[in-house]
């Protein structure tokens, strides 16, 4: 398996988007997508309990897009978000509000050290 640095990636989606024109939006439902199916998998789905961390760039659009479709095939969902969801912007925010409007409990987290007593529970 490649590993991309930041740019390597950048650049991918760049040119998927002009190339092949593939919408932005179609990336991302496609990467969110790929990791659903690794962990439906790896680890089964129905009744089980996530917790997906997202920040409020395009990964976290793709970990909105995660938490959407575990939901959908029976997961129990928390999405931890660091940082202010005004500031999400493209296909991260419309992804966002969409999952938004779904049984998800959404946490929002000011800073990385909000994160210790949720992580107790895991």
């Amino acid at each position: 398996m490649k590993v991309s640095s930041v740019e390597e990636m950048r650049n991918l989606d760049k040119g998927a988007i002009e190339k092949f024109k593939t919408p932005d939006t179609i990336l991302m439902e496609n990467a969110g997508q790929a990791v659903y199916f690794v962990i439906h998998n790896e680890f089964g789905i129905a009744g089980k309990r996530f917790i997906i961390f997202c920040g409020i760039g395009n990964n976290g659009g793709d970990g909105f897009v995660v938490a959407r479709k575990l939901l959908s095939n029976g997961g129990i969902v928390t999405v931890f978000l660091l940082g202010d969801s005004e500031k999400l912007t493209g296909c991260a925010k419309d992804n966002f509000d969409t999952m938004s409007t779904l049984p998800i409990q959404i946490e929002r987290l000011a800073s990385v050290e909000q994160l210790t007593s949720p992580l107790l529970y895991c």
